[in-house]
């Protein structure tokens, strides 16, 4: 069976920790964002059951299985 990535640490310290979009049937990734206090800092959400791999200060990895089983790998920009 297939797992991802749960809990991912960024660069700066900061903790994401999905809550929901595990399963196939989700919608979404949902992930609870803290810095390295354990400050809750706020939820990022994510199209799709996808897995944060790495992320910097302008860009994320994730990656996700297709309905045909196939893993793919994305590369996302963002802003803070």
């Amino acid at each position: 069976m297939w797992k991802g990535h749960y809990i991912t640490i960024t660069q700066h310290g900061e903790l994401l920790v999905m809550r929901e979009g595990h399963l196939p049937s989700h919608t979404h990734a949902l992930y609870d964002v803290f810095d390295r206090e354990g400050q809750w800092l706020g939820s990022l959400r994510l199209s799709g059951p996808r897995f944060v791999v790495a992320a910097s200060d302008s860009t994320m990895l994730t990656y996700r299985m297709t309905e045909d089983g196939v893993m793919r790998v994305e590369v996302y920009g963002y802003s803070r």
